[in-house]
């Protein structure tokens, strides 16, 4: 009997070591997000996304658009054709960052970015 038991024991541990280790590597993986840009707009104008997350830019209207960081140009995905779309991996540094189109300067957008994960 002790020794169903100790089996049964250590089954346990390794389940939560297993569980929780599976846990950390899921919350550790990169998110994709779409923006979608049409109608002269960015839609959605607001996203909260974390360091090393995808945003991806699809250009679904008639004309072409840019998104180009605003304060510092730190990304600028140049002119998107109608129907092109554009990758951004998220930086590793929290706060806002704001972006427009180049081409459209009232076109307007935003990423919170949170920070990161602690371990």
């Amino acid at each position: 009997m002790k020794r169903s038991s100790l089996r049964f024991s250590a089954l346990v541990v390794l389940a939560a070591w297993f569980c929780g280790f599976s846990s950390v590597a899921s919350a550790a993986e990169p998110a994709t997000h779409i923006v979608t840009i049409e109608n002269m707009r960015f839609s959605p104008a607001t996203l909260t996304v974390r360091p090393g997350d995808w945003v991806v830019f699809k250009n679904q209207g008639i004309v072409p658009h840019t998104v180009t960081e605003k304060a510092t140009k730190a990304f600028d995905s140049a002119i998107l054709p109608p129907g092109e779309q554009w990758k951004l991996v998220v930086p590793a540094r929290a706060g806002a960052i704001h972006y427009h189109c180049t081409l459209h300067p009232l076109m307007e957008g935003s990423l919170t970015v949170e920070p990161p994960p602690r371990p």
